[in-house]
């Protein structure tokens, strides 16, 4: 779980001077090899930055340890009013240590029938991975070979015309065989989600993509990009 720790988790909320929780001991203590070896709260956390929120999760606890969890980032977010919010998790379906219910696009749902989020809708969005592929919509949609260099796949994960679900879980792993990342942008009055493939069985454009990115920027690169979303929010407030 090292890759939370930078992250600004609920169980720093306890006594003062509390950075995480190791009340269980940890792995060599609770030697739960069929479970998670963690508090739930040492990788939970919900924050708002800019005009977007986020709320990240662990995946490897069952849901209902973390329902109250959930429940008070949903009112921070109802109280805070972003105007787009965004889930964070690793799983794409319950397996490979993932409870039932815990996965992504669950916990998604879940969060739509609790009070701060419900009224969110489309407005509720979700990046997941564990399967090593990327592409826009439904992370258990079927996916094709990539075919271009800037492509990706279109899934089904969405309100209508609203893309709600991103999948950005390839970076060289057997699966897809993408390398790639993503860059949201919620300026200007609008909510952009693109996708930069760096690699692929199709091409390479790494040289390309890290060229213009050093010297523009990413913002300054979108046209090395595949467009996942573009929507209209409310703008920022300085």
């Amino acid at each position: 779980m090292n890759q939370w720790y930078a992250q600004d988790v609920l169980a720093g909320l306890g006594a003062e001077g509390t950075f995480l929780d190791f009340g269980g001991g940890g792995p060599d203590v609770m030697q739960d090899w069929g479970g998670i070896n963690n508090h739930a709260n040492n990788s939970f956390f919900f924050h708002t930055l800019g005009n977007l929120g986020f709320i990240g999760y662990n995946g490897g606890a069952e849901p209902a340890q973390q329902l109250s969890y959930f429940s008070e980032a949903c009112a921070y977010m109802g109280q805070a009013e972003p105007a787009a919010v965004f889930l964070l998790g690793h799983w794409n379906d319950a397996s490979s240590g993932c409870p039932v219910g815990a996965d992504v696009p669950e916990v998604h749902t879940l969060l739509l029938t609790l009070p701060g989020c419900s009224t969110l809708g489309t407005k509720l969005k979700y990046m997941d991975g564990h399967t090593h592929c990327n592409h826009a919509g439904g992370a258990n949609t079927p996916l094709p070979p990539p075919t271009s260099p800037v492509s990706s796949f279109e899934g089904t994960r969405r309100v209508g015309d609203e893309e709600v679900g991103f999948m950005i879980g390839g970076h060289g792993m057997a699966g897809c065989s993408q390398y790639g990342f993503t860059l949201i942008d919620s300026t200007n009055g609008s909510l952009s989600v693109r996708y930069f493939e760096e690699r692929s069985p199709a091409a390479d454009n790494f040289a390309e993509i890290l060229g213009c990115v050093q010297t523009h920027g990413a913002s300054g690169c979108v046209h090395l990009a595949r467009t996942w979303l573009h929507s209209p929010i409310m703008p920022a407030v300085l």
